[in-house]
Order: structure tokens, then C-alpha cells, then sequence
């Protein structure tokens, strides 16, 4: 049981700090494109700003979509990283259905906000899964 946890812990350790680092890369993607393009750079804050709306929303994402996602997919056996996608784009999808109800955003926006939160949520859905997997491996070949 202890074991389990432990590699859960460390799963979900992996997949915040991948949300982390999607917030840096995101963050260099839009500064090289503002070089390029003689746009506005942004202030010297919107870099740790856009990390740590990255990591906050990680945080969250990774308790609240990832975390059941995953819990559900060990129990299925076979498939269990597509599954365990296939739920957490589902549960995106009804937060992001929830929350157009509840703001006004059209039909449009729901489906892009939906797409990118779903595309976001794959490196750190397969950080968990490969830590979680490791650590099941591990664990049975030393016993």
C-alpha cells in the first residue's frame, strides 16, 4: 500500500513539474515570437507570472483530472495510458462544457480552450503514467 503511494506521489510530482516546464516553453515559444515579429516583450514579470499560472493550473489539473484518470485506467488492465486519456479529455471536456455555461463563451472557445487544456494535459498524463509504471515494474521484479 505504502509502495503505491510512493509511486503515485512521485507520478504526480513528475506530471506538476511537466506543467512547469510546458509554462517555461510556452513562455520562450511567445518571447521568440515577440522578438520576431517587433512585438511587445511583455515586463520583466510576465515570464515567472506565466510559470506560475502554469504551475497553479497544473496543480489543480494534475489533482483533480489526472489523478481520478489514472486511478481509473490501473483498474481496466489493458490499454491503460489510452484510457486513462480518454478519461481525462472526457472530464476536460465537461469542465470546459460547465464553464461556457457558466461565462458566456461561445461554442468556439470552449472547443479551443478544451483542445489546448486536453493537448497540455498529455506529457503530464504520460509523466505520472511512465513514473507509476516504473515504479510497478520495480517493485514486482524484487519480489
Amino acid at each position: 500500500m505504502a509502495r503505491n503511494i510512493v509511486r503515485h506521489v512521485a507520478g504526480a510530482a513528475a506530471s506538476w513539474l511537466t506543467f512547469c516546464v510546458e509554462g517555461v516553453l510556452a513562455y520562450v515559444g511567445l518571447l521568440v515570437f515577440a522578438l520576431m515579429t517587433d512585438a511587445d516583450a511583455g515586463g520583466p514579470l510576465a515570464g515567472p507570472f506565466l510559470v506560475l499560472v502554469a504551475a497553479a493550473l497544473g496543480g489543480v489539473l494534475t489533482a483533480a483530472v489526472l489523478f481520478p484518470s489514472l486511478l481509473i485506467a490501473e483498474k481496466v488492465g489493458r490499454l491503460r495510458w489510452l484510457v486513462a486519456v480518454g478519461i481525462a479529455a472526457t472530464v476536460l471536456g465537461l469542465l470546459f462544457v460547465g464553464l461556457s455555461t457558466v461565462t458566456s463563451m461561445t461554442t468556439k472557445e470552449t472547443m479551443i480552450g478544451w483542445s489546448v487544456a486536453t493537448a497540455s494535459s498529455i506529457l503530464p498524463l504520460t509523466a505520472w503514467f511512465g513514473i507509476a509504471t516504473i515504479g510497478s515494474w520495480f517493485r514486482r521484479q524484487h519480489h
